[in-house]
């Protein structure tokens, strides 16, 4: 009786629990709306303004700039390595140098955490 009890009450309490936090948790507005003006400034030109990799820019690179609204892609990687990739380019991660690295979000992490969440708000 007293395992059916303790079952019946963890069965509960997970009821009510919340998800894992997501990466806007601890973002405000602005943080995000920084976040989104940076891609516009530095990512759109190659990548897009939906981030399909279609931007004016990348006509000229072989290969093509990712897809960052491909689903696949965003399940495959963590938010580390867009991070890593965004800071300090494609070569870092084993991935074409065209993609460079932006020494402008150097010690701007809060900047640099709304513009992954801006690319995860991306996916498709």
């Amino acid at each position: 009786m007293k395992v059916k009890i303790l079952l019946a009450s963890l069965a509960l309490a997970s009821c009510g629990a919340s998800e894992a936090p997501t990466p806007t948790d601890s973002l405000t507005a602005q943080e995000l709306a920084a976040g989104k003006d940076t891609f516009a400034k530095t990512c759109v030109l190659c990548h897009g303004a939906e981030g399909q990799g279609d931007g004016a820019a990348s006509a000229g690179f072989d290969p093509k700039p990712r897809d960052l609204s491909d689903a696949a892609w965003q399940d495959s990687v963590d938010d580390e390595y867009i991070s890593k990739i965004i800071q300090y380019g494609g070569g870092a991660v084993g991935k074409s140098p065209a993609m460079p690295a932006t020494p402008l979000l150097k010690g701007k992490p809060k900047v640099l955490k709304a513009l992954v969440a801006h690319v995860r708000s991306l996916k498709k």
